[in-house]
């Protein structure tokens, strides 16, 4: 009773006639595609050759009316250059164009008229009968017009004109041009005065209008509505008159596509293209050499395409016509097949959607029935499946999430300690395991040496100082075959010892932790479940590993590095400390005596000291003695130890005679000028000891900067090819990689980035130190020092909703600095507002500072984490940052504030921050102008 309560309703009681996605619309759709693919393959082949052979057509109408042009161009060219032949044909015609070219000036001015006169009637009847040319005249060889039918171009000079220089030489035409003056294209013919010897004597030229052209070209040619032939000339001007308005001749440009390419090419062509009206044609242009023009008949396409058009339209009514038959055809058709499996499609969406206690009706015995039959026993599988697959996939998700955060934190944990511990604590607590320990092999490779591991457990065994030969058990065999080992149970495992601390070890899996090809150590992980590992645990265990590994060596560099500097800094103490005990010495090995006016050195055991004053310098007290003569004069004796801090650094003794007391007032003035001269001698001693420690100091500085020096160029040159190595590999030049060892490369290659910039700002800091680090001042624009710093600044915030922002006006003088640093001072300023910024803006300004016009204020504000206010005093020391968890999260060395701010003071400035937690940051310094 039950289960029919769960079984399903036919199809057709609740179900909608049309479902996308059903069988029935399937069957329908691929129905309806035959009929409409069939139709759409017929109506598209057909649309094709129908588009081409229109194009076909269209070009070969516009070549022909195209041809025709060029043959009428070509004729009225042939006309005018026969009609200028003939000009001079006749004997007498000759005759007097060489007596006025020859000796105008030798000829009476009756001859010269008679001639002058007979020639220009004669040209201007030429003129008149045929109408081609508008003037005709006669130039000699100087270039001067002596006859035009024009009286008023009569004497002008025209030897600078290319149609008089190349008609000296032969036949010439001048390309047409339209003259302003005139408000027409005019083109010019001209051809050299030769006489019986051969000798040029002038030029005779002819002007023609291009009008006779124009008219050629805009007779209509069975182009339609839109057809037109017309001229370019050669600087892109349209020669003859357009059949549309607005469009003059001489005063519009033509830069289609085929005028470019026939007077650029000078080629002849054709294309669909935009026309100087700005609509797509169909365009036929040739290059006409004669006039160094380019011809061009044109239609627009709309109106050449619309009997293609036409076609296609009817096409496509014909193809949505057989649609429609086949909707209906493929209806009735599908029904019959699509319902049973409507019904078993209900019921699987039913499933899918979380009821996996449904079953499905089977109510046929054919194909469809066996389906729905296999269907309700793949539901009853399904329902086992999924409740351990959503555990494992939640399991997996966790793990692959905590790889992922090991491997972040792991690149700016930098204490080998700290480093350690926290991999066996994370990966112990995320994996849930029985136990995780880690170990690294000794320097001679010989031994692996447990130096982290989880609990109580891992404790004692670092204690007492656990360690195992390299090729014994398990860890030691991963550490010499540099390959993973997993056993799901050790209790099958040949030869396996078991640690009395970890008892209930059931599970094991141990990945070497490998840089490249060396072995750096072992990472070993245990479970008290038998079966506990996979295939998936040892490639995520391995990538964290390898991760490890990368890391483990930058801390040992860096560890070596820090040691090479503590090792300096200790020397320097020692070597001060023994300077101020042989200071000392030699300064308590003398003294003076003041007689009479007089002093002289004297050594401390000297006779010359009085008897009372090594008393005070023994009791540490004013000694006072009195000598009574036997008939010599008194004497008294005073004595006053000279003390610094509880010390006696010499005496003062004071002798006179005559006077044996000494009074309370005479006690207290001595006393009191003893205090004054060992005040005085300490002064003088200091600054004895102040001199020699400046002195080896400076040899203590040359001896680091020699050192780190050679450090940085021993560390840098591998440095450089481990990262250039990894670049290779990043890109693919060797190869392609899979996920995890571009993984691991990559992490190569960030490492040895930080690595690289670890080393290279101890040596800014060391020549800074060293006062070796000169600047080149220059006047330096602050708008290109921030484009430059913005350009490399903004892939540190591509991944993160944060904008940088320049307030740096153009109109802002320049300042007096080294442009390389100051890059460098604001590049490190901008990457660390990055770093610290997860959404917002950062905002870098400058502007000159109100009370100080002749310096800049150049300042970097975020919206980021802020810096508690009992920080900010120290961000600026060497090695240092708000808090470790800054560095741990952040990444960095501590070193880039102080950089930046040793910078800032050489050029003249101060670094100076406002920060308020929560909120974000600005630091900010001034800088001279230039």
């Amino acid at each position: 009773m039950q289960k029919q309560e769960k079984e399903i309703l036919p199809h057709h009681r609740f179900g909608r006639f049309w479902q996308p996605g059903t069988i029935r619309t399937r069957l329908l759709v691929a129905f309806i595609s035959v009929v409409l693919l069939t139709g759409l393959v017929i109506a598209a082949v057909s649309a094709y050759f129908n588009f081409q052979n229109a194009q076909e057509q269209i070009f070969d109408q516009l070549e022909s009316v195209a041809a025709l042009k060029e043959s009428q161009v070509d004729t009225w060219i042939d006309d005018l250059q026969n009609e200028l032949d003939s000009v001079l044909f006749e004997q007498s015609r000759f005759s007097l164009a060489t007596s006025l070219l020859l000796a105008s000036d030798k000829l009476s001015p009756a001859v010269r008229e008679d001639a002058y006169g007979n020639l220009r009637d004669d040209f201007k009847r030429l003129i008149d009968r045929t109408g081609r040319f508008e003037e005709i005249f006669l130039m000699n060889r100087q270039g001067q017009t002596v006859l035009s039918t024009d009286p008023t171009q009569e004497g002008k000079i025209q030897d600078n004109q290319t149609y008089f220089k190349e008609g000296l030489q032969g036949a010439y035409v001048q390309p047409p041009r339209y003259f302003p003056s005139l408000g027409r294209v005019l083109v010019i013919f001209t051809q050299p005065v030769i006489d019986t010897d051969g000798q040029v004597l002038g030029v005779l030229a002819g002007r023609a209008s291009l009008e006779v052209l124009s008219k050629i070209m805009i007779e209509r040619a069975g182009l339609g509505e839109t057809g037109e032939t017309y001229l370019v000339a050669s600087n892109q001007t349209l020669l003859t008159e357009s059949k549309f308005q607005g469009f003059n001749s001489g005063e519009t440009y033509v830069r289609s596509e085929g005028a470019n390419l026939a007077l650029q090419d000078k080629t002849s062509g054709t294309g669909l293209y935009k026309g100087y009206r700005n609509i797509s044609v169909y365009g036929v242009y040739r290059w006409i050499p004669q006039l160094q023009v380019a011809l061009l008949a044109e239609q627009d396409q709309t109106e050449a395409l619309n009997p293609t058009y036409t076609t296609l339209t009817i096409s496509g009514a014909v193809s949505v016509f057989a649609i429609l038959i086949a909707v209906v055809v493929g209806l009735f058709i599908t029904r019959s097949i699509a319902t049973p499996l409507a019904n078993l499609a209900a019921t699987a969406r039913q499933i899918a959607a979380g009821d996996f206690q449904l079953t499905a009706p089977i109510t046929r015995k054919d194909e469809i029935g066996d389906l729905a039959q296999a269907f309700n026993t793949m539901t009853a599988q399904l329902r086992g499946l999924i409740d351990s697959l959503e555990e494992r996939v939640r399991g997996r998700t966790r793990a692959l999430e905590t790889g992922a955060e090991i491997s972040r934190q792991l690149t700016a944990i930098l204490d080998l300690d700290e480093l350690l511990n926290y991999v066996v604590n994370r990966v112990q607590s995320e994996f849930k395991l029985y136990h995780t320990h880690i170990y690294l092999l000794d320097e001679p490779g010989e031994n692996l040496v447990m130096v982290a591991g989880y609990g109580e457990v891992g404790r004692q065994l670092k204690e007492r100082g656990h360690h195992l030969p390299a090729g014994y058990g398990i860890v030691g065999t991963v550490a010499s075959t540099n390959e993973h080992f997993l056993s799901n149970n050790v209790n099958e495992v040949l030869n396996f010892v078991r640690n009395q601390l970890l008892p209930h070890t059931n599970s094991e899996l141990a990945v070497p932790l490998r840089k490249g090809e060396q072995v750096l150590g072992v990472l070993d992980v245990q479970s008290e479940q038998i079966n506990r590992f996979t295939q998936e645990d040892v490639s995520l265990l391995q990538s964290i590993a390898n991760q490890t590994a990368v890391a483990i060596s930058n801390a040992r560099l860096l560890t070596e590095t820090q040691t090479a500097l503590q090792e300096i800094e200790r020397l320097n103490r020692r070597l001060t400390r023994e300077g101020w005990q042989q200071i000392g010495a030699e300064i308590a090995a003398s003294g003076y005596r003041y007689v009479a006016g007089s002093r002289r050195l004297i050594a401390p055991a000297s006779d010359a000291w009085l008897p009372p004053m090594k008393q005070a310098a023994l009791e540490k007290q004013l000694v006072k003695q009195t000598h009574q003569g036997n008939g010599d004069a008194a004497q008294a004796e005073l004595a006053v130890p000279l003390m610094l801090r509880g010390e006696v650094i010499g005496v003062l003794g004071v002798k006179r005679e005559e006077n044996p007391d000494w009074a309370a007032e005479e006690v207290a003035a001595v006393e009191a000028v003893a205090n004054q001269i060992a005040l005085a001698l300490e002064n003088a001693r200091l600054s004895k000891e102040q001199e020699k420690t400046i002195v080896q100091l400076k040899d203590v500085d040359r001896l680091k900067s020699e050192f780190l020096t050679s450090m940085s160029h021993e560390l840098r040159t591998p440095l450089n090819s481990i990262i250039g190595f990894a670049d290779v590999l990043l890109q693919g030049i060797d190869g392609e990689l899979n996920d995890m060892a571009l993984n691991d490369i990559q992490l190569i290659h960030n490492s040895g980035k930080h690595l690289l910039a670890l080393i290279n700002d101890i040596l800014d800091l060391s020549k800074i130190e060293a006062g070796k680090m000169e600047l080149v001042r220059e006047p330096v624009l602050m708008n290109e020092i921030t484009a430059a710093v913005l350009a490399s600044s903004n892939s540190l915030v591509k991944d993160k909703p944060v904008r940088i922002i320049t307030e740096v006006p153009e109109t802002l003088p320049p300042v007096l600095a080294d442009k390389l640093r100051l890059n460098q001072i604001l590049l490190n300023l901008v990457s660390n507002a990055a770093k610290f910024t997860h959404e917002g803006k950062i905002t870098v300004k400058a502007a000159l500072e109100a009370n100080k016009p002749k310096t800049m204020l150049i300042s970097v504000a975020d919206t980021g984490i802020g810096i508690p206010s009992d920080k900010l005093n120290s961000i600026f020391e060497r090695f240092r940052q708000a808090d470790a968890g800054t560095t741990r999260k952040y990444g960095g060395t501590g070193l880039g504030l102080a950089i930046c701010k040793q910078l800032v003071e050489m050029h003249g400035g101060t670094l100076q921050v406002k920060s308020e937690e929560g909120l974000g940051s600005e630091f900010y310094f001034n800088i001279p102008l230039a």
